[in-house]
Formats: C-alpha cells, structure tokens, sequence
C-alpha cells in the first residue's frame, strides 16, 4: 500500500491523541486513587480535559484545514502532552512522597536496653549466659515479647518486680545480674534530678516489631465530618518508633460546613492510659499523656478518645526526622 502524505500525517495525528488519552487516564488514575477531587469534578475534570485530543483529532484529521492551521494544532497537541507528562510526574512525585510517610503504619517498633551495673565486668550479651535479669511489672504489654526476643539470643532467667525503683535497687544489691527496660523509659529516669541510672551502662540494645492495632473507622472526607490526631514526637530516628508524645493536637474537620477545629492538649495532661498495650486500668493506669506515645501511637489514639469521648479517623506522627523531610520534600 502507497502512504501519500496526507495518509502519514492522519497515522500521526491519532497517535498522538491515543498518547494524550494515555496521559489523560494516567493523571485520572492518580486523582481516582488518592481521592484528591470530589466525582462531581473528577467527572467535570475528566470530560473536559478529554475532549481537547477528540477535538484536536477531528479538526486534524476529518477536517480539510490549511496546512499552517494544522500545524498550530498539532503544536498545541505535542504542548498539551507535555503538559500532562508533567503534571503527572508532579502527581507521581507528590503522591510517592505522601506514601513515604504513610507506608508500613500498622507496625511499629519498641526499642529495648540490657541494663548492668557500671562496675560490672559484663561486656557483650553472651557473658549473661544462665544469669538473671530483671524487669518492671509496668503498664506494657509488650515486656514479654522482648523477653522472647532476648531468649532467642541468650539463655537468661526472668524475675518480675513491680517498679523501676524497686528494679534498680535489685540490680544495684546484686539480686539480679541485669535488668530489662525500654530506652524511653531509660532515658527518663536519667534525666531525673537524683537518676537511679547513675551507676548502671547498657550492655545491649535490640528492637522488637509489633502490630499496631486499627485505628478509628475510614469515612468519605468529601462528605463525613471526620477527626485527625496528629503526635509530635519528640525525638530522631525512625518514625515506626515509640517515644514521648510532647505534642497533641486534635483536629476536627466538617467539609460540609467548610469549618475545621483544633485543640492543643498539654504534653502533661495527668490522663489515664488506655489501648491494648496497657495492662493496668483506673488510677493504676494514670501518667501523662506525653508517655502514652511511649507505648506507641494506638495508645495515645485510646486516651485522647477516653479522655475527650470521641472517636478519633486518622492520625499522624512527626518526629524531629520527619519533619526535616517533609521541609526538604517542599524545597525549604
């Protein structure tokens, strides 16, 4: 078959709509996906942007048009698909790094200190071999899987106490060989004016990773009000760790009113602790709201919604790391 000019500039002028139409799909599955438009406008975005290559396709290619008027829409064809690549590689962009802090939500990690006496002549964690060690029968229930963790790597026997005084204070009259702890936990105590921890070092650290239990129930944000916590986290490192929740806010969105509520609750709010990771309840159970975040989110997540009878959407969390990355994210 002879290809005249005419037949090769009509293949070309459907090529290049069959390309805007992909570009087209792929920024409409991206918007679909990440419900960034209401489907009123999705269906509005979608008709309208549609039908630029149709039009484009018919005047090009069923319409006998002068040369020079066809080669000003076939320029504005080869503009508007650059246009499209580039705001979908905007989306892409924007979408991925959105899903860099969304990612892996459902677990988190809790890390742990093998505490022994300053003076101690234990180096590594083998030499605890067939010793004692020690922990806090505390609020968290997650001191028995790090003790399952520790079993995997050394033969060591358990002895409960009820307090982190009456731990070190064992450790300290050679009751106990070692002590188990979490760093947050650790860590306070080191910062007390008198800490207990003066005259320990910490032989060992190891992490354990938990599920993180399900948070609130999902509703359309389009159309349902909805509440956001949000948890400052008040330390460096990865954002799947525990730690002191210094900040508290509670946001309450009502897209129908088109009204967004906030409250700051104070890091030292004396609560009681509530979720799945706490063992206590009532007075036994009360601290401070900035050491639920020590337990992990879920916990903070049930206090705030015992404390102000409500049922919490979605959350966020921020560490010192996250927050220089998502400044970096935005180019500041």
């Amino acid at each position: 078959m002879k290809w005249n000019k005419r037949k090769i500039e009509k293949a070309f002028a459907i090529l290049v709509a069959v390309i805007l139409l992909v570009a087209i799909y792929l920024n409409t599955y991206l918007l679909i996906k990440y419900n960034v438009l209401p489907m009123k406008y999705l269906i509005v975005y979608f008709i309208v942007v549609g039908l630029i290559p149709l039009l484009m396709l018919f005047f090009t290619v069923f319409k006998r048009l002068k040369l020079g008027i066809r080669i000003v829409l076939y320029f504005f064809q080869i503009l508007y698909l650059v246009v499209l690549f580039i705001v979908f590689g905007y989306l892409n962009n924007t979408f991925s790094f959105i899903d860099n802090f969304t990612s892996d939500y459902d677990y988190q990690t809790k890390n742990y200190y093998v505490v022994v006496p300053k003076e101690s002549s234990y180096e590594k964690i083998n030499d605890l071999e067939s010793k004692n060690i020690g922990y806090a029968k505390n609020l968290d229930t997650s001191i028995e899987d790090a003790l399952n963790a520790l079993d995997k790597k050394v033969t060591i026997n358990h002895k409960e106490y009820e307090s982190y005084p009456d731990l070190f204070t064992a450790l300290y009259a050679d009751e106990i060989d070692s002590l188990l702890i979490v760093d947050n936990f650790y860590e306070m105590l080191s910062e007390e004016e008198n800490p207990i921890t003066d005259n320990s070092k910490i032989l060992y650290k190891f992490s354990i990773r938990e599920k993180v239990e399900p948070v609130g129930k999902e509703v359309d944000v389009t159309k349902e009000p909805f509440i956001l916590y949000i948890s400052g986290l008040g330390y460096y490192g990865e954002i799947s760790e525990t730690g002191l929740s210094d900040v508290n806010i509670v946001i309450s969105v009502n897209p129908k009113t088109y009204e967004i509520l906030m409250v700051n609750i104070p890091r030292d709010y004396f609560v009681e602790l509530k979720g799945s990771k706490i063992k206590a309840q009532g007075d036994a159970a009360k601290d401070k709201l900035t050491h639920a975040g020590n337990y992990g989110v879920e916990t903070s997540v049930k206090t705030i919604e015992n404390l102000l009878d409500i049922e919490i959407n979605y959350y966020a969390k921020v560490n010192y790391n996250a927050l220089v990355g998502l400044v970096d994210g935005l180019d500041g």
